[in-house]
This record gives C-alpha cells, structure tokens and sequence, in this order.
C-alpha cells in the first residue's frame, strides 16, 4: 500500500503587520529621501529672491524710509530634542538728520534654506534718474545668535561663527528715481554685480530741475555787487574726516564783493550755502558732497552779507529806548516798551534790579514744561550766575535771581534772516558791559552791569536786512 505524507502547512502571515511594516517602512525612508533629494534639488525662487553665482540665494527682505528703521523677523531654534521653537526678534537702526533709505537682505542656502553670512558682498548701489550709480553708506551686517543676541559684523569679512541669522543694511541718501521705483544692484568683493531688484520707493520726492547760469555772474543788491566765479572743490585726505561710503569735499566759492560806498570793516553772512536740489550744504569748510549732488544738472550758491551791528551808521535800521529806572535790589517793574526797526518789533516787558524778583510776563505762546535757565555771566562776573524759573502752573510768572540788574524782551522777527543787537548804553551813550541769553523760545534776558552812580539805562536796538544773492551754476564734475 502506497503511503504520502501532507506537506507543511505555511502559517498566514497577519495582513495588520504587513501594513504595520509597510508604514513604518515609509515613515522612515521617505524623510531619508526628501532629505537625499534637497542636495540635489534647488529651492524655487520667490520674486524678492535672487540666485547668486554660487548658487546661494539672497533675499530682499524689506525697504524703509525715514530716521528710525526696524526689520522684524522670526527665527527656529531647537529645543528639547527633536523640537523646535520659534521666536520673534528684531533688528532696529536709527540715525538723525534726513531722512534716509534702509535696504534690508538676508541670505541663505538654496539646498537646504539654512541662514548664509555675506562675507560676498562688498557694496550696494541705486540707479538715479540719470543711471548713474548712488553709492550706500552705514552698510552692515548684524549677527543673531543666542550669545551674543545681536553682534555687529563688518560687510566682505569671514565668518565662521555659528549663527540663527544674518541680516545685512545698506543706506541710500534721498535720490531721484524713475517711475516712483528704486533699481538696486549688489555686488560681491570682486565688484562684479551679482544680484539686481527694481522695487517702488516707499516715499518717493520729484524734486525740481534747475537751468544753470553761464558764469560768471554779477548781481547787485542795493550798495553791494557780487560777482559770482563758481567753486572750487578739494578732496578730505583719507586721515582727515571722511566716513563709511560717504565721500567729503572742501567746497569753496569763488566770488568778488564791490561796495557803493564805505566799505564795511567786519562782515557777517547770515546765509552761506551750496545748494542742490536734494541736499542744503551749510558748513562750506566741511561739506558732505554725495555722489548724487554731481548728478543733478545745477546747484545753487545763495548767501547774504551785511556789517556787524556795532558798525551800522544807517539812522534807520537803529532805535533807542530811553530812560527806564533801574529798581532797587529784590524789586520788578513791568513795562510796556516796543519799537520797530526794519519790521522788526522789540518788546521789553520787565526791568528788574539786583538780587531776587518774582514779576509778571505776558506770554503769548505755551510753556511746554517746567523751565529753569542756569546762566554764567562770563567776562562781566566771574563765576557768577543767574537763575531764571518758570512753572506749568503759573507760565507768567517769573522768578529771578541774578546778582545784577537785567530785563526781559521779545523780538517778533518777520524777516528770519535779519541781524538783530540789543545793548545797554548810560545816559552819555557809552555802553555798558552786558551779555545776552535766551530763555525759552519766547523771551530773552540781557543782564548788565551798570556803575554804582547810574539810575537809569537807554536800550539801544540795532536791525539790520542783509543783502541776499542767489546764483544758480553747473557743478564741476564729480572727482574721481
């Protein structure tokens, strides 16, 4: 009899651990493969992104305008093992004077997005109306770590500190540009340029385009002519004082003054100034002349000139405020007293003597704070000063302490440029040894010293219009 045997029975394997095996299988391969993909993938670029040559992406990241510029930002920092946490922070950057355009970038890799330095880069630059080139200064490059939070490093320099992020600035001066919009280009250490960004301007100005005159030029303005030549412009020596990515010149003008009449001993010009459409240069022996100013197709020269009060001869632009009594010690007297020179109106409101007083004065305009003035009198007395109070509540009221006679006065000036004296003279003219000061942005104080025998003081006033020119030039070509 033939004889078999069965086979083995294979036992079924659970479907549930099959797809187990399955999923988890997957869970961790797939993580494995994206991450092996991204070497070799690039990250796609977002319309304020740009691919430099090494394949690194800069970003950027935003555009203000103004004094106080702040870029915020949200940076991952891992925390208890696989997790991670996410933070907010801030980069702020403040400077006084114009208003000044802040670009702010990052950078990072295109293969995994992680935060890249920019020890590339060496300068960024604007396009003007003109295309020509608008150099940034104030560049720099913040480090955020946790220790330091926040580091300043220098833009082209190596870095090989571990950092969350690093943010890089540059500054424009205002600029004209085209359409409302900023062209932007950025260059690496090499100086090629390796990214472009064309934005809009978050304020952008229209400023006017002036016409300039052939030079020379003659002006005349009641006794005085001015012959205008134009300017001469020297370079600051690198030692001396030129800045960061500012570049500075010694501007001087080249002009001839020829008087009708008596020529005045000593000059005073109220007004010295190169002026450009975009920028005023008051400071003639120290100017920070921009690029940008080299571009604009004329500047101005405007100046006024007159003669140092003490030497006005003119009856009309002096007046004199005779015979007011000077109080005793710790005593005030109000007064009324105004004249007019030039259209120019000076108030004296009190008369005090010396020592301690507490009087009345007719304020027109808010005390913005409690005020107390410290003043030294200087040459007259040596180490001596004088106190003078105001409070909130009670602005009239004066509170006095100066150890020598004084009174307080206003000038309502109309015309801003006018050259203004107030001095004290005794009963035969001869002046006496005063000093003034300012208050507050309503009154004035001058302190004098008069000799033991006199009663009373005359105020003499002294206004004077300066004579005004204004000459509109081509400037000189920028220097290289």
């Amino acid at each position: 009899m033939d004889s078999f045997t069965l086979p083995p029975t294979k036992k079924a394997i659970n479907p549930w651990l099959l797809i187990a095996a399955v999923t988890i299988g997957c869970l961790v391969l797939l993580p494995v493969a994206a991450w092996f993909a991204s070497l070799f993938v690039s990250e796609r670029l977002e319309t304020n992104d740009r691919r430099l040559p090494d394949g690194s992406i800069v970003r950027l990241e935003k555009v203000t305008w103004g004094q106080t510029h702040e870029f915020p930002f949200e940076i991952q920092r891992r925390s208890w093992g696989l997790f991670w946490s996410r933070k907010q922070e801030s980069v702020n950057f403040s400077k006084a004077g114009p208003d000044q355009l802040v670009v702010w970038m990052t950078c990072r890799s295109s293969r995994r997005g992680s935060p890249l330095n920019f020890d590339w880069w060496r300068s960024s630059h604007m396009l003007d109306q003109f295309g020509k080139e608008v150099s940034d200064y104030n560049a720099s490059v913040f480090e955020i770590a946790d220790d330091p939070k926040l580091n300043l490093a220098k833009r082209g320099a190596k870095s090989n500190k571990s950092c969350d992020k690093w943010v890089a600035l540059s500054c424009f001066p205002q600029h004209r540009v085209v359409d409302g919009k900023l062209q932007l280009k950025i260059r690496n250490t090499a100086g090629d340029v390796v990214a472009e960004f064309e934005m809009p301007h978050p304020s952008p100005v229209d400023p006017p385009l002036w016409s300039p005159e052939p030079l020379p030029v003659t002006k005349t303005d009641r006794d005085l002519t001015v012959t205008f030549e134009g300017v001469e412009i020297e370079p600051v020596g690198a030692n001396d004082r030129s800045v960061q990515g500012v570049k500075e010149w010694r501007i001087r003008p080249k002009y001839k003054l020829q008087w009708h009449g008596p020529t005045p001993k000593n000059l005073v010009f109220p007004t010295l100034e190169i002026v450009s459409p975009l920028t005023i240069h008051r400071d003639l022996a120290w100017v920070k002349c921009l690029d940008r100013d080299f571009h604009e197709p004329a500047w101005k020269f405007r100046f006024a000139v007159c003669e140092y009060p003490d030497e006005i001869l003119n009856a009309s632009d002096q007046a004199v405020i005779r015979g007011i009594a000077i109080p005793p010690a710790n005593t005030a007297v109000n007064l009324s007293e105004k004249v007019m020179v030039n259209d120019v109106t000076i108030e004296v409101v009190a008369i005090a003597g010396p020592g301690s007083a507490s009087y009345f004065v007719p304020r027109t305009t808010p005390l913005q704070s409690d005020l107390k003035r410290v003043f030294r009198f200087g040459a007259m007395n040596s180490g001596d000063t004088a106190e003078f109070e105001m409070k909130l509540s009670d602005p009239s009221r004066m509170i006095a302490n100066p150890s020598l006679p004084h009174v307080v006065y206003r000038v309502s000036e109309t015309h801003q440029k006018s050259r203004f004296q107030l001095s004290a003279h005794d009963e035969r003219g001869e002046v006496v040894k005063s000093s003034k000061h300012l208050i507050d942005q309503e009154f004035r104080v001058l302190i004098f010293q008069p000799p033991p025998e006199l009663k009373t003081v005359d105020l003499a006033v002294k206004v004077q219009i300066p004579r005004e020119f204004e000459f509109v030039f081509q400037p000189p070509p920028l220097p290289q």
